[in-house]
């Protein structure tokens, strides 16, 4: 089988599909509908294990990245969301924070 970037691409997107339950799809659009209604990008709040695992599995699936803001002396813990998850938020109706692409339903010029 002869192997091009296409095909690459198509079977990453394969096995990052793999982490998105129904759960973990349900928490990105709660952060992804988060980051949209507050203008910014959502701070992550993980209290159970549970939670950090949906956020683990996103970012396996390359849909979000997590960050500390340098010099933040709380360690807060934030967001941001990739290409790929944004492009996901987008199909859901969402427009994350930063993303300027139009949403699907929006008319063409």
């Amino acid at each position: 089988m002869n192997s091009t970037p296409e095909t690459a691409e198509i079977i990453s997107n394969l096995i990052s599909l793999r982490y998105l339950t129904r759960d973990t799809l349900a928490v990105f659009l709660a952060f992804a509908g988060t980051s949209e209604q507050e203008g910014r990008e959502p701070e992550v709040d993980c209290t159970s294990p549970r939670d950090k695992g949906h956020i683990t599995n996103l970012k396996k699936a390359g849909l979000v990245t997590t960050y500390v803001c340098p010099g933040d002396e709380w360690r807060v813990l934030w967001m941001g969301f990739t290409d790929k998850g944004k492009a996901v938020a987008r199909v859901h109706g969402i427009r994350v924070w930063g993303d300027e692409a139009p949403l699907p339903c929006d008319p063409a010029p």
